[in-house]
C-alpha cells in the first residue's frame, strides 16, 4: 500500500500511480510521448531505455505485464512503447 496525502492508495489507482511513477523515475517521460509512438527515439535514448530501463522491466514487471505474460495485470503492457504510452493517456482521462 502507498500512502498518499488524502490517505491509503490502494488497488488501481495505487497500480496507476506506481506504474506513471516508475515511466518517470526511469526516463520514459524524457523521449516524449509523441517521439516514442512515432518511433523517433535517438540512439542515446535507444541506448538508454535499452540499457537502464529494459533490464529493470524484465525482473521485475514483464511477468505481469509483457505479451506473454500468464495474465496481462491492469491491462498495462510494458514491453511495447505505444502500448505503455496509450495506457498512460487512458489512465489520464479517467
Amino acid at each position: 500500500m502507498v500512502e498518499h496525502s488524502a490517505g491509503p492508495v490502494t488497488g488501481i489507482a495505487m497500480h496507476r500511480q506506481l506504474v506513471t511513477t516508475w515511466m518517470m523515475l526511469l526516463g520514459v517521460g524524457a523521449f516524449g510521448s509523441s517521439s516514442i509512438a512515432a518511433g523517433e527515439r535517438t540512439a542515446a535514448e535507444r541506448h538508454f531505455f535499452e540499457t537502464r530501463i529494459r533490464p529493470v522491466f524484465v525482473q521485475h514487471c514483464y511477468g505481469c505485464h509483457a505479451v506473454d505474460a500468464d495474465e496481462l495485470a491492469a491491462g498495462l503492457r510494458l514491453d511495447d512503447p505505444e502500448a505503455m504510452l496509450r495506457h498512460t493517456e487512458e489512465c489520464r482521462h479517467h
